[in-house]
């Protein structure tokens, strides 16, 4: 099979092949393809519980997102978290992502006590209060180590 690259692609593998993890152009490709399945198997994992999702929907098999489900789903969770349960992995990410900006935020408060970071400004205090209201729309609470 004969192949025809953009000069950009050429330069990508080329680059792979000089770091010396790669030991030629083949070797490169073949590994770009595995993760590209790879990518794909998780596309389709995600496409199943999608569908799992809209076809609970269809059947009316929803609950609508009130402060009361919200807080009986945070008991529950705590509840779990007592018991050592270990939280579903999707929900675990969205965690990680909360607590990941949370530091970053307290980082950047503790730099700006040195006169190293942005100014507290209130731009900078509406960006913050939009991404934590998109963080509650998206159900992402902080870790208790975080967010005491």
């Amino acid at each position: 099979m004969s192949v025809t690259l953009t000069p950009q692609v050429e330069d990508e593998i080329r680059r792979w092949v000089e770091t010396g993890r790669y030991a030629d152009a083949d070797a490169v490709v073949r590994d770009a393809l595995h993760l590209l399945e790879e990518h794909e198997g998780q596309l389709d994992v995600l496409r199943a519980k999608l569908q799992v999702g809209l076809d609970e929907a269809d059947r009316g098999e929803v609950d609508e997102w009130t402060p009361e489900l919200r807080e009986r789903l945070r008991r529950e969770a705590q509840e779990m978290y007592r018991r050592g349960e270990q939280p579903d992995p999707d929900v675990q990410t969205l965690r990680d992502e909360h607590d990941r900006r949370l530091q970053r935020l307290r980082a950047a408060i503790a730099e700006g006590d040195k006169g190293e970071a942005l100014p507290w400004t209130p731009e900078l205090m509406e960006q913050l209060t939009r991404e934590a209201e998109e963080m509650v729309r998206e159900g992402i609470g902080p870790h208790a180590k975080v967010c005491p």
